[in-house]
């Protein structure tokens, strides 16, 4: 093809075809994908159950598609994508690019995309229609045989490849769930600005012992998910005395991330006597004693002196368990506005 009749693929046509090619990968990784889940989330504990989905399975699952774009997009060879739309990859001199070149381009191709595609967006300002990892690669994407052009196409394509993606979603949140920390309740372990994922377990199997950080529905309003560290389980009696917890009458040695602060900052439901607690038992420094009943939980905040937990609204239900903490996996300081990179990766204990 000479390069006076080289027609260069545009921004939309592109996005069609590898929404079409992601589509392909997506179906035929899919079910490796939830076996592999599956299997880690039966066997492992919840800190292995992270790192391995985390930095293997995740990691993983761009093999097919790494191996895929450099396969297809090398020696004259389309994918799916660009077959149907009449594209094909080549070099400065409109020939095939090799596997190498492909392998390349795909590399940079996955890196950006991960990077919110913001080098795919080069497309709008360049002569040729080039991305980023076409320029890097001395590489371009061009029209061939065009066909199957048009809105139509194109907004078919976007409602398949959103139905699929959707799919991808809701089977990882049958196991794991994004949360954040709106409050200063469970400090000095988790902060304000902390985005943590839950190890998302059936509530009838998932029996938290004490010391386990778990997230759960709001007793007051179930809409809403609180996160607390457990401290006693059923039948066990509570009671604090001088700020100090006992369990059936022994101390219990307070995790290194509880904290004191000598000041309540959250507002608390009052009356004329001061802070109402749950069933009246006594303040937020003595409280109790008080046994946790059948299939139920008493948890507390590490932020002993700014938590709102069982001592003011009671026992959080075995049905309304969500599932336990796991890992930052972003943390935002929002006073010093800036990424606390010490805190991203770390398992909660």
């Amino acid at each position: 093809m000479n390069s006076s009749e080289t027609q260069y693929a545009g921004f939309w046509v592109r996005v069609a075809s590898i929404l079409i090619d992601g589509t392909f990968i997506s179906l035929i990784t899919l079910l490796p994908f939830m076996i592999f889940i599956k299997i880690s989330h039966i066997f492992l504990s919840t800190e292995y159950f992270f790192i391995v989905v985390l930095f293997f399975i995740f990691p993983l699952s761009t093999i097919p598609g790494i191996v895929y774009y450099s396969w297809f997009n090398a020696e004259g060879r389309q994918t799916i994508g660009k077959k149907i739309f009449g594209l094909l990859v080549v070099d400065n001199n409109s020939n095939p690019i090799s596997v190498k070149q492909s392998f390349l381009r795909t590399l940079v191709f996955t890196l950006d995309s991960i990077i919110l595609s913001i080098g795919h967006l080069l497309i709008l300002f360049t002569k040729k229609n080039q991305t980023f990892h076409d320029l890097l690669t001395k590489s371009y994407v061009i029209d061939i045989n065009p066909k199957y052009r048009g809105g139509f196409y194109y907004i078919l394509i976007i409602v398949i490849t959103t139905v699929i993606s959707y799919g991808y979603v809701e089977i990882i949140n049958l196991y794991i769930e994004a949360y954040s920390l709106p409050t200063s309740s469970m400090e000095n372990t988790l902060m304000v600005g902390d985005y943590i994922l839950i190890d998302k377990v059936d509530g009838n199997k998932f029996k938290p012992k004490p010391g386990d950080l778990v997230v759960f529905q709001y007793p007051p309003d179930k809409s809403i998910s609180y996160i607390k560290r457990c401290i006693a389980t059923s039948g066990q009696t509570v009671e604090i005395i001088d700020k100090k917890v006992y369990i059936d009458d022994k101390l219990v040695q307070n995790h290194p991330g509880v904290k004191f602060i000598d000041k309540i900052i959250i507002p608390r439901p009052t009356n004329k006597y001061g802070i109402r607690t749950y069933r009246s038992l006594g303040s937020r420094d003595n409280y109790g004693p008080i046994t946790v009943p059948e299939g139920a939980y008493w948890v507390m905040g590490d932020n002993r002196d700014n938590s709102e937990d069982s001592r003011y609204w009671g026992f959080v239900q075995q049905e309304n368990i969500i599932g336990k903490a796991g890992i930052i996996y972003f943390s935002w300081d929002y006073y010093n506005s800036r990424i606390r990179l010490n805190r991203i990766g770390k398992l909660i204990k």
